[in-house]
């Protein structure tokens, strides 16, 4: 529960903390650079907290359906449908975030830093 918490916390505290990633606005970075910039940083986190656990799920669900009499088979489907979700919800939580940041004066995030 507290990986969870604490992946649901990581967007927002990047988008709104780092003053650093804003002044680079007022190096002529548009808010659209600064945009793909979080959101790349943010979705190769996801898509590895997705990939990496997904194959030891399954192997252990696996091993432990085997057990049973009567047995189901598991959809491929399920965990794409996450690691899709989580991907969508990242990319609405960074994406506004960040706008809203990079949207905002420079002058402003700069003197905060």
């Amino acid at each position: 529960m507290d990986f969870a918490k604490y992946g649901l916390w990581l967007p927002i505290s990047q988008a709104d903390g780092p003053g650093k990633w804003v002044s680079g606005k007022s190096f002529g970075a548009s808010s659209i650079s600064i945009v793909n910039m979080i959101l790349r940083s943010m979705l190769t986190i996801v898509l590895l907290a997705n990939l990496i656990p997904w194959p030891l799920a399954w192997w252990a669900v696996n091993k432990w359906l085997n057990d049973f009499a009567y047995r189901i088979d598991q959809n491929i489907y399920i965990p794409l449908l996450v690691m899709i979700g989580a991907l969508v919800l990242c990319i609405l939580t960074v994406g506004y975030h960040t706008l809203r940041i990079a949207r905002s004066n420079p002058v402003d995030a700069l003197r905060h830093v």
